[in-house]
């Protein structure tokens, strides 16, 4: 089980400095453990989700599990108008779908591959900033 509360070590301003963001448990259910970040409240979201799945033996096949670390942030953003803002979900996820028997060892380089692709701003600020998925 995940501990109650969970520090992250956030560069903020991608220059090498980081800052400690506090997560707290704050419900857990059945396969769903949810936790409340720094100035995070009922009327400010600013959670951290973990969800998982357990596998289901399929034929000659062990199954497969899942894993999902979730983070969802209130953001203010402008409205139509000019003079309005607007509330919505900023919602970002990284998920797994793991093979029954998988290495160790293949799982932390998968999951090192991941942590590049997340922390190259070429790559993921044309796809945020822009929806690119391809060459112009």
């Amino acid at each position: 089980m995940q501990a109650n509360t969970l520090t992250l070590a956030v560069d903020t301003a991608n220059d090498g400095t980081t800052t400690d963001h506090v997560y707290t448990r704050i419900r857990e259910v059945e396969n769903k453990s949810v936790y409340n970040g720094p100035g995070g409240s009922v009327s400010n979201r600013k959670e951290l989700a973990f969800l998982r799945k357990d596998p289901k033996r399929s034929g000659n096949s062990q199954g497969v599990s899942s894993a999902e670390a979730r983070f969802t942030e209130e953001v203010s953003v402008p409205g139509v108008e000019d003079s309005s803002n607007v509330s919505h979900l900023l919602t970002g996820s990284v998920s797994f779908r793991i093979p029954v028997g998988v290495s160790s060892a293949d799982l932390l380089t998968f999951r090192q591959k991941i942590i590049a692709l997340l922390d190259d701003d070429t790559v993921m600020g044309a796809l945020m900033d822009n929806l690119e998925i391809c060459p112009p």
